[in-house]
């Protein structure tokens, strides 16, 4: 116990069993099939970025990016063929990003960006990295070339007028 309000707590496990605590912690923050964050981890960090950027009075952007024409690439090609797909570019789009930055599957074939320190023309500039990089993927399935591209949308916090993670979120979307 330290103080009134502080106590730390100190547990030794094996080695077997912190491998299990790790992976059930991993399983909690992260997607199975691309192993990106998951939404509800993405909506927690967004929270906490939110805040800091606003009480630091730093940017804050964030770049919605959706794959184009998902239906009809699983509708054709088959779901193991889509699976392949958001495997490829969540992975071709991990690549562009910063450290800092965090990436989500927020959706379906829907993934979110946010930039810490990062404004309006920066996120720009991040949204067309994603889409050249996705575009330039050379996805085949069972000898079939697939040919994927993406459509994102940018939002700064400097950019909106209540500066809410709502407002944001829209303006990205539209």
């Amino acid at each position: 116990q330290i103080g009134h309000m502080a106590s730390f707590r100190f547990t030794v496990v094996s080695e077997r069993q912190e491998k299990v605590l790790r992976e059930l912690f991993e399983s909690s923050t992260r997607d199975a099939l691309t192993g990106l964050y998951n939404r509800r981890h993405f909506d927690e960090r967004f929270k906490a970025e939110l805040a800091y950027a606003k009480r630091h009075r730093f940017d804050l952007s964030v770049v919605m990016v959706d794959i184009d024409h998902f239906k009809q690439i699983n509708d054709t090609h088959g779901h193991s063929a889509g699976d392949a797909v958001l495997k490829q570019v969540a992975a071709a789009m991990t690549h562009q990003l910063r450290t800092e930055d965090l990436i989500a599957r927020v959706g379906g074939e829907e993934f979110t960006v946010l930039l810490r320190g990062i404004g309006p023309e920066g996120a720009v500039c991040l949204a067309e990295r994603l889409r050249l990089a996705v575009q330039s993927l050379d996805i085949s399935v069972d000898g079939t070339a697939i040919p994927v591209t993406v459509s994102a949308g940018c939002a700064s916090l400097s950019e909106t007028p209540d500066g809410t993670s709502k407002s944001l979120l829209q303006c990205a979307d539209q």
